[in-house]
């Protein structure tokens, strides 16, 4: 079954979500986003495209996404996937930076997905910050 739109935070282009972080969801309040812990093989909670901006079939969207640590891991690797259906997930990028860095999602790489979420498939030590995405 796919995740509950009405349980997730959904975006549209210029919304920011976090995928990882305190207080998550659309918004860039101090107040309610801040470093959340993560472990080896956690997965974020997901975000969805708004149905009206969704990128399933669009050619004009691109997705920015950032990863940024408070506690910085020895090593990590972090997964962005993407699902046009919320149960069957690819991975759409990756990154192993231990200090945080922006990457870019092409257009062709996300006109299929709706979904998004953050997966941690390698930590090494112990890691706590923010992944978030911004549909541009």
């Amino acid at each position: 079954m796919p995740p509950s739109t009405s349980a997730m935070k959904t975006l549209s282009p210029g919304d920011l979500g976090y995928l990882i972080g305190l207080g998550s969801g659309v918004g860039t309040s101090a107040k309610t986003v801040g470093p959340e812990s993560v472990t080896d093989g956690y997965t974020s909670r997901t975000l969805a495209v708004s149905p009206a901006f969704g990128m399933h079939g669009y050619t004009q969207r691109q997705l920015a996404w950032q990863t940024a640590w408070n506690t910085e891991p020895g090593a990590i690797t972090i997964e962005l996937e993407g699902s046009i259906d919320g149960k069957t997930w690819n991975n759409l990028d990756s990154s192993t930076s231990t200090s945080g860095e922006t990457r870019y999602i092409s257009t062709d790489d996300l006109k299929n997905f709706s979904f998004f979420r953050a997966v941690v498939t390698a930590l090494t030590g112990s890691a706590a910050g923010t992944v978030s995405v911004k549909v541009l």
